[in-house]
């Protein structure tokens, strides 16, 4: 028989940044431009505070001025993680269920009942460990997840209880049908007909729920009983892996503290070995006769698992380390751990150019801070340019679609006719134009270039008040726009034109411009090169 263990926490937006704050807390949340409350800790709700209250009227509720928090749904489940963590210790099966507020863990302590000498024993004993954490919780075993999980949310913080199996039903009669954990916009709709709790909900005709309300909340409804399977995808914490060395009285060496802080990584690089996986974040403990304990955080690049790796981001800062009478033990913990794959290296075992500079990157932040670095973060734009990593249409070919040496190559085209854009050759990008302007400029078409059935550049157009014509062109060079956007800018046809003034003789000034033609048939330059 299963049986779980569901742990409730209605306010764990609260609870996971200020369970420690005297004053009342206030977790706020940006809805419209205005401010409203997201979450509300003990004392603020007994001031009269409710979930969905604007900021303004909760402060009036108020006797003092309270502790003001962003919400940061990030945080909040990193938090979870870490209690949830906690929890193996009661059950190597912990399931995460973050629905923003409230969040809960479900326990699975099917066949741990011997193990914990009973279900009471644990919940006093566990009731205990969250008091002395000062996390607001329900704690209630049942034969199902649903049952443990309604009754949780039912009950106030602090009450606890076990649900026998068979009892289920009658157990979760009095619990609202928000404890079923679906949208307050149903639970609205089912306010409006009378039915506001779990009994009510099952004196409906089932016939007529599911049309209305929709399937899922019978399911949910007949998953209490075990009518219905509920999943459970247990996480998988890797535990950390840590080295230690224990001096056996107080050492004020240097050198024997390089020693002890190698052996502590070599244990920690055998274990990582052995299981495949490198460490980003490496946490060093200095522990001394008369000091205060020494630690710092090593953050790596690259997943580490060797000695000679990260031995020049920890031997620089044992230099200048305070040791006072003598160090009694050091610790290195290993966390972030990360699949390494296999690398087959040289006789000599040199490393590769990657892990150079990933050395050199992390010897930067450890020397200038971690903000002193920063990498390159590719963002989408809206202008549509021209850009490596796209092929051309060639405008010209002379001769075999290959050249002499076997290799496409890319003609000008001394003429205005070009080739069909769907049926062309595709060829190696041409250069970017050298100056590329920030803010594209329409130009006038004056008169339209030689009839065919794909657009061409037009023979004569105006361009900053001049009259230019063009001499000839290379094109067109097809680009599709972001089509994976909801404004597609489209397909445009990128062309090299050589074009010069009218005014002036041909054998004058002369200029090859980046043209564009659009979708709705304007011509545009984007470029232009020198």
């Amino acid at each position: 028989m299963q049986r779980f263990l569901v742990i409730t926490l209605p306010h764990w937006s609260v609870t996971a940044r200020a369970r420690l704050v005297q004053a009342p807390v206030v977790v706020v949340v940006r809805r419209k431009g205005a401010l409203m409350v997201h979450a509300a800790s003990r004392q603020a709700r007994a001031d009269g505070v409710e979930r969905g209250m604007p900021l303004a009227q909760a402060k009036a509720l108020l006797q003092c001025e309270p502790h003001e928090l962003e919400h940061d749904p990030a945080a909040d489940h990193r938090a979870l993680h870490t209690l949830a963590r906690w929890c193996h210790r009661i059950s190597p099966l912990v399931q995460l269920v973050h629905d923003d507020d409230p969040a809960a863990l479900v326990i699975d302590l099917t066949g741990l009942e011997r193990v914990h000498r009973g279900e009471d024993r644990l919940l006093v004993r566990l009731r205990s460990h969250m008091d002395r954490f000062r996390v607001e919780c329900t704690l209630w075993t049942a034969s199902t997840q649903a049952a443990a999980s309604a009754a949780g949310w039912a009950a106030p913080s602090g009450h606890d209880g076990i649900i026998k199996h068979g009892e289920e039903r009658w157990r979760t009669r009095a619990c609202p049908v928000s404890a079923l954990r679906i949208d307050p916009e149903l639970v609205a709709m089912l306010h409006e007909v009378n039915v506001r709790t779990l009994d009510d909900l099952r004196q409906v005709q089932r016939a007529q729920v599911a049309p209305r309300f929709g399937q899922r909340l019978l399911d949910r409804l007949d998953a209490i009983q075990g009518l219905v399977l509920e999943p459970f995808r247990a996480i998988r914490c890797v535990p950390d892996i840590q080295g230690e060395v224990i001096f056996d009285g107080p050492c004020p060496q240097v050198e024997a503290l390089c020693r002890a802080m190698q052996s502590c990584f070599e244990q920690i690089c055998t274990q990582l070995q052995d299981r495949g996986r490198g460490a980003r974040t490496f946490t060093v403990r200095v522990q001394c006769s008369d000091l205060p304990q020494h630690a710092w955080t090593i953050r790596c690049t690259q997943p580490i698992r060797s000695w000679d790796a990260v031995r020049p981001l920890v031997l620089p800062s044992l230099q200048d380390l305070p040791l006072g009478h003598g160090v009694e033990g050091v610790q290195v913990i290993a966390r972030s751990l990360r699949r390494v794959a296999p690398v087959q290296v040289g006789l000599q075992g040199t490393r590769t150019a990657g892990e150079h500079g990933a050395l050199w990157i992390d010897s930067l932040r450890e020397r200038f801070g971690a903000d002193a670095v920063c990498v390159p973060r590719v963002r989408a734009v809206r202008r549509h340019a021209w850009h490596e990593g796209t092929v051309a249409i060639d405008a010209f070919t002379e001769g075999d679609r290959d050249g002499v040496d076997g290799v496409n190559r890319i003609d000008d085209a001394h003429g205005m006719h070009g080739v069909d854009p769907t049926r062309a050759s595709m060829h190696a990008l041409a250069s970017e134009p050298s100056c590329p302007w920030p803010r594209p400029e329409r130009i006038t078409v004056t008169r339209h270039g030689p009839d065919a059935p794909w657009p061409t550049p037009p023979a004569h157009f105006l361009w900053r008040g001049t009259a230019w014509h063009i001499l000839g062109c290379q094109g067109p060079q097809r680009l599709a726009g972001a089509w994976w956007h909801a404004q597609d800018p489209g397909t445009r046809d990128h062309w090299r034109v050589h074009a010069a003034p009218s005014t002036v003789d041909p054998s004058g000034d002369h200029a090859w411009l980046a043209l564009v033609r659009h979708d709705d048939g304007s011509w545009w330059v984007h470029g232009a090169w020198t």
